[in-house]
């Protein structure tokens, strides 16, 4: 670990601040880290991981995650919750897959029917109605 100087917190809590951290085994934090850059050595993946507890990034604008040239896995034990206040979401891809859904033999409770605007945008149509969409929906 190369540590460039010492600083004191408001708190009166000594800390560090390093130009660059190298730990073959990884490095463990107490409490929270604040940079503007976490990179790993070339031709490693960068991994953060809390065993035992939850992981928060925050920020007050964007958040991007990208992968120039793989992809982007989410894996959970729970649920997945996607939100926006008040944009959109959306979904931009030539294929967009949802496996793994129950099928139905058609008898028992009635069912609504997903339907697709040409613009992308989805809508639910009654179980009495074909996907047919006025004006207002699919503008």
């Amino acid at each position: 670990m190369f540590i460039t100087q010492f600083v004191k917190t408001l708190q009166g809590i000594w800390v560090y601040h390093a130009e660059y951290v190298h730990d073959d085994g990884g490095s463990v934090f107490e409490g929270a880290i604040q940079t503007a850059l976490v990179r790993p050595e070339p031709d490693t993946p960068l991994r953060l991981e809390s065993p035992t507890r939850s992981v928060s990034i925050d920020a007050a604008q964007d958040i991007e995650l990208m992968a120039a040239a793989g992809e982007v896995r989410i894996n959970t034990l729970l649920d997945i919750a996607i939100s926006s206040k008040q944009g959109e979401i959306r979904l931009e891809s030539a294929n967009i897959f949802m496996e793994g859904q129950p099928r139905s033999a058609g008898r028992g409770a009635p069912q609504l029917q997903l339907c697709v605007c040409h613009s992308g945008r989805l809508f639910v149509a009654t179980q009495s109605a074909d996907c047919r969409a006025d004006r207002n929906i699919c503008q």
